[in-house]
C-alpha cells in the first residue's frame, strides 16, 4: 500500500532485528538516523515475541528524537498488540520523520523474566531535490 505517496529519488528496504530485553527493562530494538537533505518514513510494521503468554504485559514504541510518535500511525502510544509479524509485515498510516531525525524503536518487557522481542519495518527514504 503506498498511500499515493510516489517519491521521487527513494529507496525502500525492510528492517528485521530482535533482541533479548530484560525483566521490567526498555531496550531499543533499532535505531536509525535520517540523512540530512532527506526524509524517511514507515510504510509498513511488524512486532513480535517469542513467547505468547508475554502479549499484554509487553509493548513496542517508536521516538523521533526522544518523544513518543507511536500514536501519530498505531492511534495509541503504546503498541500492546501484535501489528503483523516478521514475515508479513501490516501497512500503516505513514509517518514522516525529516532530515537528521533519530527514528527508535523501543520495546518493554513488564513481565518478570527476559524475554526476546522483534520488530520489522519497510521503510522508504528519498532526498528532497
Amino acid at each position: 500500500m503506498n498511500f499515493g505517496l510516489e517519491r521521487m529519488n527513494s529507496k525502500i528496504w525492510a528492517e528485521n532485528h530482535s533482541i533479548q530485553v530484560l525483566a521490567g527493562a526498555t531496550t531499543a530494538i533499532f535505531t536509525y538516523t535520517v540523512p540530512c537533505r532527506a526524509q524517511a518514513e514507515i510504510l509498513e510494521f511488524g512486532n513480535y515475541t517469542d513467547t505468547v503468554a508475554a502479549w499484554g504485559l509487553i509493548y513496542w514504541y517508536v521516538t523521533q528524537n526522544g518523544f513518543n510518535v507511536t500514536a501519530h500511525f498505531a492511534g495509541v502510544w503504546g503498541i500492546y498488540d501484535q501489528i503483523g509479524y516478521a514475515a508479513q509485515r501490516q501497512a500503516i498510516s505513514p509517518y514522516v520523520f525529516g532530515g537528521g531525525s533519530i527514528l527508535t524503536v523501543y520495546g518493554v518487557n513488564g513481565t518478570a523474566g527476559n524475554i526476546d522481542m522483534g520488530f520489522s519495518a519497510k521503510i522508504r527514504e528519498w532526498y528532497d531535490t
